[in-house]
This record gives C-alpha cells, sequence and structure tokens, in this order.
C-alpha cells in the first residue's frame, strides 16, 4: 500500500456514527478504507492488508513502534462497536467495525474483513458522503482530532457548524465523561483544535453558544488552508461580456 494520495470516503452516516477508537485503531480503519474504491461494491469476504511499514509511513512513527502498535490496534479492533442510523431508514444499528481480524507476526502484517452493515458506508457510495486525503490526518495524535476533523468537514462549503454539546460527546464516545465543560474542553476540543490547525488542510475556530448561562452548544468556523480562486458571479460575467462586446461593436464601426 501507498499511502500518499489515497483518498477515504466515508458516507456522512459513519462520520456521524457514535464510537470510540484509539489513534492506532482509527489509522488502522482509515488506511483500509482508503484502498476501496467507494464506487464500487465490496463484500465482507473481501480482504484488507496493512503492513508495519505502510502503518510506520502513515502514522509517522519508528518501524519498531509500528509493529507494536499495529499488533495492540489489531487485538483490540475486534471487539470495538460503532452506532449509526441505517442507511435505509433512521434505525439506529449497532455493529462490529470489522467480522475478522488477523495479525501475521512473522510478516508484521494485518488482514481484515469489514462487517457486513459497514459495508454500505464505505463502498458504493453515491452522494452524502466525505473524502479527504489519509496524508491530511497523519500527524494528528489526539484520538478525538480525527473525528472533529472529518465532523467539521462535511460542512467545509457552507463554513461553520453548530452542534450541541451532549451531541459531540456521544459521536465521540464519552457521553458519560467530561460533566464540566471546562474539563471537555481542556482535554478534548483544545488539543483537537490546535492539531487539526497546526497539521491538517482546514483551519476551525471554536465558540460556544450558551443557554441559560450553561453551554449547550458549539460552533465551528471552517475554512480551507488552500487558496481559494476568485470567481466571477453570473451578473459579473454578464457585464463583463456586455463590456466586450461592446468594445467589438465599436472596433468594427
Amino acid at each position: 500500500m501507498k499511502e500518499k494520495g489515497l483518498m477515504v470516503v466515508k458516507s456522512n452516516k459513519l462520520i456521524e456514527a457514535s464510537y470510540r477508537l484509539s489513534i492506532q485503531e482509527q489509522q488502522l480503519v482509515l488506511s483500509c478504507i482508503a484502498q476501496i474504491d467507494s464506487r464500487k461494491d465490496i463484500s465482507k469476504q473481501d480482504e484488507f492488508r496493512i503492513t508495519a511499514k505502510d502503518f510506520s509511513m502513515l502514522a509517522n512513527v519508528p518501524i519498531k513502534n509500528a509493529y507494536r502498535d499495529l499488533k495492540e490496534a489489531s487485538e483490540c479492533l475486534f471487539e470495538r462497536r460503532l452506532t449509526f442510523k441505517s442507511p435505509s431508514s433512521d434505525k439506529l444499528l449497532v455493529s462490529r467495525w470489522v467480522s475478522s481480524v488477523e495479525y501475521s507476526e512473522k510478516e508484521g502484517c494485518v488482514e481484515l474483513c469489514f462487517a457486513q452493515k459497514i459495508l454500505p458506508l464505505i463502498s458504493q457510495i453515491k452522494s452524502h458522503f466525505t473524502q479527504y486525503n489519509i496524508e491530511n490526518i497523519a500527524n494528528l495524535t489526539s484520538i478525538h482530532a480525527i473525528r472533529i476533523y472529518e465532523i467539521c468537514l462535511q460542512y467545509l462549503t457552507i463554513g461553520s457548524r453548530e452542534i450541541g454539546v451532549e451531541e459531540l460527546k456521544k459521536c465521540l464516545g464519552i457521553e458519560n465523561q467530561y460533566s464540566e465543560f471546562k474539563d471537555l474542553n481542556k482535554r478534548v476540543l483544545k488539543p483537537a483544535v490546535d492539531q487539526i490547525n497546526k497539521h491538517t488542510d482546514i483551519k476551525i475556530n471554536l465558540t460556544t453558544i450558551r443557554e441559560n448561562r450553561k453551554i449547550k452548544s458549539l460552533k465551528f468556523e471552517i475554512e480551507s488552508k488552500k487558496p481559494r480562486h476568485h470567481k466571477l458571479s453570473n451578473q459579473k460575467i454578464n457585464k463583463e461580456l456586455t463590456s466586450i462586446s461592446k468594445y467589438l461593436d465599436q472596433s468594427l464601426h
């Protein structure tokens, strides 16, 4: 696997799912999703492979650590679950991430198969999806930074997103933690936002929204770090075309 240029494509239902994975488990899952052509069908028998060398390059860790991290991630991943809305209805589904995962000590690699219920969220995706280059999250070490990056990236074209504090905590799998906002901000939000702004292709600014003096919602203002190309409005285009037409008419007469 060559990580350079690989795109992660996820259904927005998966972006909004409730789960918690370690940073190594997230990197393992994303490196496998990045191998999928999201326009095509895959089955629960399809295996995805990542080596310690691949993992070292993706996670920016020494190869020795990559063997250890990859093994630990593979051992834990089979037990991980997520909750999400069914692609065909609003019913809540609970599923494992993978149906099988195998670590080869000799080869230093992991082979896994995604669970049946996960497949519609990572393959044959026609609409309502989010995609990004896997390199954009390579330097994120906060376990929540990748999730908040994805949650914000969905709204990049809109430029902002408001989300309830409890809703965000549920997405991050920490709904029973950080009852005090100051603790949530210190341990989750600020480290994640700082890393996203430093290491990814987007920049976000976080503000709080109060209700009866209590912080109830968060507002993320989101912008791309890439320079925007100036686009003319239709009105300006028509004005320019009219001006050019008049100039040509004068020149011909």
